[in-house]
């Protein structure tokens, strides 16, 4: 059996633009800082991934947030991703398929988290569930769908 590497890499681009809602706030909506956010300028951003695969592995990372990587423009914002890396393996069972997942990413201001979890594939790999444990202590759950193997539903 002859297994290939396979590269692969996407590139995402995007205007934000964020705002609050004057009548949505649970406070003084006239507080300085709400008017401050709000005349801050639409921006351009991007994020750039790329994962190399040969055979049942995947190997994965990305970087998010590429105005923030290129120009140091933090602004106001929380939680922003920094990197990101998984490494995953699959392994067939009859016609299903479990794929084990462990991840390390960077979140600015926080500790680097690890993630572990496992997908499990199943009705000819169409429908999905997923489970995954952070080490901040916290746990995720999903389902999803593959429709057609062209449409990818989570």
């Amino acid at each position: 059996m002859i297994f290939q590497y396979r590269f692969h890499f996407g590139l995402s681009a995007g205007i934000m633009a964020q705002r609050l809602i004057a009548d949505e706030i649970n406070g003084n909506p006239n507080d300085d800082l709400v008017g401050r956010y709000n005349q801050r300028a639409a921006h351009f951003d991007g994020d750039f991934g790329l994962a190399l695969t040969k055979g049942r592995i995947c190997i994965e990372a990305s970087l998010p947030n590429l105005r923030n990587l290129l120009w140091k423009d933090e602004g106001n914002v929380v939680d922003l991703p920094t990197f990101y890396s998984a490494i995953s393996y699959k392994i067939p069972v009859n016609d299903a398929e479990i794929e084990p997942k462990i991840a390390f990413r960077g979140i600015k201001g926080f500790d680097n988290i690890w993630d572990a979890g496992a997908q499990l594939g199943f009705a000819k790999k169409q429908l999905l569930l997923n489970g995954i444990y952070h080490s901040s202590g916290s746990t995720s759950f999903g389902i999803g769908m593959d429709y057609q193997k062209k449409y990818l539903i989570t």
